[in-house]
């Protein structure tokens, strides 16, 4: 079975990726042709034309790599018509962008790794036949890891390069969007994960963000203008970010700080802090390392900063995707490359989206550099908790995770009502999104806490940070006291 790969020359690097560490394995090398590589390639003094119309012609599967370089080349856009016209079976890998002529044809997205790795064990079957020889999984998502990687620096349009910068690199005038991948400790199927978390208390919160679907819906709650929760976060950002960063060490903010944001959002409330602190750096470049589970989500904070030509300019994007309890394998290594100092922003009461608080502001104190500071905000404790916003649209963000495992959706089985205090901060009440009943893979589950909010107490939170080491250099409440935000400082 011959597969022919049709690629722009710009994608050379990533094209040999894909093919050394996907097809390969199963399809011989002898087997897959593609023009950038010398012994498949064209000989000088071939028409090109004549020779890519009888490699797509003995192919039987073409895999045009779709990126914007592709779209943007007539010679690709000749042999996909060459396929078309010849009737063979294509199969479009999209790394990004679309093509309108592949509209009617099933892709399969790089990212996708189920898809793509099903793809390969139903081809690797048709060649092995009855011998045998069995198809490595294990291998091939050791392989996929390599080229996702890679795959990282085509995400940026603005990102004209054609390598993958390595960590602390610097190009003139290139956004440095390069995506470093913390081994998440996940199974290889997503909803295996969360079948295995659905007996525990809280479905853990990463399963909101961590598919497309979640993410998707994240960013359409946050566009509600009645969504409370953010629309008054960014307006309280707004008001105090100036002062935040004010009593942040002079010397640390001149000498342009690393600014690690653990999720990332929309990406809003990164831009407000990272244009305020970019006007206390007198020179240098600041290392932006957004952290998050979700790609769509890193995405769309990329997209954010590089609409912002005064921010663009002066920073160089490190995306980080994983767990928040993976950050001490990672901090040393990454955030103590350089010698300045962090500021590390936990935003958007995630740490309310959390059971185990405590633990992980302990190790996250543990994991900090002396001289780091600590960006915080809460969710209050009011007479009445509420988020506000379309009811609909938060149920079907909430409900992302048993959507992702093929469970119908009924917006009656999906309450919210305050819960048994799950926090480990001492007066903090908790509210609860449980799903009433469903049934999966031949089970039933009933009152599934899906989410939990946690709103604080300001006092006994405070009291904590300083009983795990922290010094307080700030805090603050919104006007109408559903939100806080503190700066605190390791010594």
């Amino acid at each position: 079975m011959k597969v022919f790969l049709s690629h722009s020359s710009r994608d050379e690097q990533l094209v040999t990726k894909i093919k050394d560490g996907l097809l390969s394995p199963v399809f011989s090398d002898n087997n897959i042709f593609y023009s950038s590589l010398v012994e498949s390639g064209i000989d000088a003094g071939e028409d090109w034309h004549d020779v890519l119309r009888k490699r797509v012609d003995e192919s039987d599967i073409v895999m045009p790599v779709i990126t914007k370089s592709f779209d943007k080349s007539s010679i690709c856009q000749r042999e996909l018509g060459m396929a078309l016209a010849l009737e063979k079976e294509i199969v479009p890998l999209v790394v990004q962008g679309w093509n309108d002529p592949l509209t009617r044809l099933q892709c399969i997205k790089i990212s996708d790794e189920d898809a793509m790795l099903l793809w390969l064990e139903k081809n690797f079957k048709k060649i092995s036949g009855n011998n045998k020889k069995k198809f490595s999984s294990a291998s091939f998502r050791r392989k996929i890891s390599e080229v996702l990687n890679l795959v990282s620096t085509y995400d940026i349009s603005e990102c004209k390069k054609t390598k993958k910068l390595e960590r602390g690199e610097v190009f003139e005038q290139i956004i440095d969007a390069t995506l470093s991948v913390v081994s998440i400790k996940h199974s290889e199927n997503i909803r295996t994960d969360i079948k295995k978390a659905l007996k525990q208390p809280v479905l853990p919160e990463r399963f909101l963000y961590e598919t497309p679907l979640g993410a998707k819906r994240w960013r359409e709650l946050c566009a509600d203008p009645h969504y409370i929760a953010y629309s008054e976060s960014i307006k309280f950002w707004n008001q105090i970010c100036a002062s935040v960063i004010s009593k942040i060490d002079e010397n640390t903010l001149k000498s342009a700080p690393d600014f690690i944001s653990l999720g990332t959002g929309t990406g809003h409330k990164d831009e407000i802090i990272l244009s305020e602190l970019l006007k206390h750096c007198s020179s240098g470049t600041l290392f932006y390392y957004p952290y998050d589970i979700s790609r769509d989500m890193l995405q769309c904070a990329h997209e954010k900063m590089l609409a912002n030509d005064q921010i663009k300019e002066r920073i160089k994007i490190k995306s980080v995707i994983g767990d928040f309890g993976e950050i001490s394998d990672f901090y040393g290594p990454v955030f103590d490359w350089r010698k300045e100092s962090n500021i590390v922003a936990f935003l958007g009461n995630t740490l309310g989206n959390m059971a185990d608080e405590c633990v992980f502001l302990g190790n996250l104190y543990n994991t900090m550099l002396s001289g780091d500071y600590l960006i915080l905000e809460v969710r209050l404790k009011t007479d009445r908790l509420e988020a506000g916003g379309d009811e609909e649209r938060r149920k079907r963000f909430n409900f992302s995770p048993l959507e992702e495992l093929g469970i119908e959706y009924d917006s009656s089985k999906l309450n919210y009502t305050p819960g048994s205090k799950l926090s480990q901060i001492d007066k903090a009440v908790s509210m609860k999104g449980i799903y009433t009943e469903f049934e999966y893979d031949g089970d039933v589950y009933e009152n599934t806490t899906l989410c939990c909010i946690n709103f604080y107490d300001f006092e006994p939170l405070i009291t904590e940070l300083k009983n795990i080491g922290f010094d307080i250099c700030f805090e603050q409440r919104s006007e109408n006291a559903t939100l806080g935000v503190i700066l605190a400082f390791k010594a």
